[in-house]
C-alpha cells in the first residue's frame, strides 16, 4: 500500500469508528497503525490514533463517564505539533476539546477549539484534513450550544468537501447540520421564539 493510500484508508477508519461498523474498524486500527509506524508515516499514524480517540469519545466504556479525559490526548497534541501540519493539529485539538466538554472543562474546550479554528484557516493545508477539522471543531462547539458558529463551521467543511480526494464527508456534514439546526430550533422554541424556530 502506498503512503497516499494508507492516508486515505486511515480516514476511512476515522469515519468507520463512528458508524455501525465501529467494532470492526476499531479492530483494524492496530494493524494499520503498526504498518504505518513501520513505514515511517507519522501523519497516517496520527489519523489512526485520532480515530481511536473518536471511538473512545463516542463510545465510553461506562455510561455517564467520559471516554477520554483531556489529559489522555496531551501526547497526541504534542505529536501533532511536531508534524508541523496545522490542520492535523486542529483535528487533535478539536478532539481534546470534545474530551474537555465531557469532563466539564469549558475553559480548555474554548481554548483548544478556538485555536483549532485559527489553524484551519490555511488554504495550503490538505482539504481532507481541513474538512475533517471543521467537523470535529464544530462538534466541540456544539456542546456549548453555539449553533450559529457551528453552522458556519459546517458550511466551511461543506465548501471543502468537493476538494477532498478521500472518504466523502458529505453525509457527516449533512447529518450534523440537520441535527444542529434541530437543536437550535428546539432551544428557540423553549425561549418562546416560534418565528425564528
Amino acid at each position: 500500500m502506498s503512503r497516499r493510500a494508507a492516508y486515505l484508508a486511515s480516514y476511512a477508519l476515522f469515519e468507520a469508528v463512528q458508524s455501525e461498523q465501529h467494532a470492526a474498524a476499531l479492530t483494524a486500527l492496530s494493524p494499520a497503525r503498526a504498518a504505518a509506524q513501520a513505514r515511517g508515516w507519522p501523519e497516517v499514524t496520527l489519523i489512526l490514533d485520532a480515530a481511536a480517540a473518536v471511538h473512545a469519545i463516542a463510545r465510553p466504556a461506562a455510561p455517564g463517564r467520559p471516554g477520554l479525559l483531556p489529559s489522555d490526548l496531551d501526547a497526541l497534541v504534542d505529536r501533532a505539533t511536531g508534524l508541523e501540519a496545522p490542520a492535523l493539529l486542529a483535528i487533535v485539538l478539536g478532539l481534546r476539546g470534545l474530551a474537555a466538554a465531557s469532563a466539564g472543562d469549558t475553559a480548555l474546550l474554548m481554548a483548544d477549539a478556538s485555536r483549532a479554528v485559527a489553524l484551519l484557516d490555511d488554504d495550503d493545508q490538505p482539504p481532507l484534513d481541513r474538512c475533517t477539522g471543521y467537523l470535529v471543531v464544530g462538534a466541540a462547539f456544539n456542546t456549548l450550544r453555539l449553533w450559529e458558529l457551528v453552522d458556519e463551521l459546517y458550511t466551511r467543511a461543506s465548501d471543502l468537501e468537493p476538494l477532498c480526494d478521500g472518504p466523502a464527508q458529505s453525509a457527516a456534514i449533512a447529518v450534523n447540520r440537520v441535527l444542529t439546526k434541530v437543536e437550535w430550533a428546539m432551544a428557540l422554541l423553549e425561549n418562546g421564539d416560534e418565528t425564528a424556530a
